[in-house]
């Protein structure tokens, strides 16, 4: 097995890493999409709630404001936990996208390195081809 041989599979599995840290970062973004859905919908309960409770043109029973009051404050704990989702995933998106370049670069670092192998071998393939034509020459001028 010559040089670029050896390179292609490794070229090859590097190709499989980079579709993979692909695919994560994929996943990532995903979920920090779905994430950044859900705050903005529980952000906008929020403001409806609060609107709700704050209008005095509504007639509001003491235990209905009482609810409404106790309900906006597990809204503000969801929001709460949602920011830090947010900000977790997003983190994690940075750190799958720089594991995803680091990759790519990797794989293109490789086969920039397995055409140079394969244009060594071809000059040195050629250079062996030429060699035996011209050792040939000189034993067909001799006869």
């Amino acid at each position: 097995m010559n040089r670029s041989q050896r390179m292609k599979r490794i070229v090859s599995l590097n190709e499989m890493q980079k579709t993979v840290a692909s695919q994560k970062l994929a996943g990532t973004r995903g979920r920090h999409d779905g994430n950044l859905k859900k705050l903005e919908e529980f952000r906008r309960y929020r403001q409806e709630y609060a609107r709700a409770l704050q209008n005095p043109g509504q007639s509001m029973t003491a235990a209905a404001a009482r609810d409404t009051r106790v309900f906006l404050g597990q809204l503000e704990r969801t929001i709460t936990a949602l920011e830090a989702m947010v900000t977790r995933s997003e983190r994690e998106c940075a750190e799958d996208l720089v594991a995803w370049k680091r990759e790519a670069q990797r794989a293109n670092v490789l086969v920039d390195i397995l055409d140079r192998c394969t244009r060594n071998e071809d000059t040195e393939r050629e250079g062996r081809l030429q060699r035996e034509i011209d050792d040939r020459r000189v034993e067909m001028s001799q006869m």
